[in-house]
């Protein structure tokens, strides 16, 4: 009984210290991302840090507690915190993505900005045009989306300021959708 238990302990660490290497690393991997980036290491980062903590805890004190009845190693918390550190490590990526590309996604998004506008002003030109010819003609007011999608792109701008990267991206994507469907309308 004892050489079974022996033997399993070491399938079991066989299997999860490997894992536990590759989620080390991968930590690492965020850990440098979101320091070169100034980010914050956030709360999310210190749940999953401390998941690892205690996964890591667990194989090294009492392995057998990953083993399930039916002899296997149970990997779904390490493998849990190998997914969390994955997207951790994307989000930093398309931060740090964002960084690099700010300048020109913030020029497309003014120039998308300034079509809305001279589109805008062309349609209340042309409706202008109609109320004359057409005395009774009860047209509905042109919109202009540009003053609130300015208040936007400053809202991102500031964020930048702040270093808060992974926010002002997420916000500046949903920007140039939003002047995208001004261009459109």
């Amino acid at each position: 009984e004892a050489a079974e238990t022996i033997a399993t302990i070491d399938a079991a660490w066989g299997v999860l210290l490997p894992k536990l290497v590759e989620a080390d690393e991968e930590l690492q991997k965020v850990m440098e991302l979101a320091g070169a980036l100034g980010e914050p290491a956030g709360p999310e980062l210190s749940r999953v840090s401390g998941r690892l903590d205690q996964a890591r805890q667990t194989v090294r004190v009492d392995p057998l507690a990953m083993v399930g009845t039916d002899g296997r190693t149970d990997t779904t918390v390490v493998d849990a915190v190998l997914t969390a550190l994955a997207e951790l490590r994307q989000n930093l990526e398309d931060a740090a993505r964002l960084r690099r590309e700010y300048a020109d996604r913030i020029r497309a998004v003014e120039d998308s900005l300034a079509l809305i506008e001279e589109a805008v002003a062309e349609t209340r030109r042309t409706r202008e045009i109609v109320q004359v010819k057409i005395l009774s003609a009860a047209l509905p007011e042109v919109s202009d989306p540009v003053p609130a999608l300015r208040d936007r792109l400053a809202e991102v701008a500031e964020l930048r300021r702040h270093g808060r990267w992974a926010e002002a991206g997420r916000r500046l994507a949903t920007l140039e959708e939003a002047g995208a469907d001004g261009l459109e309308q």
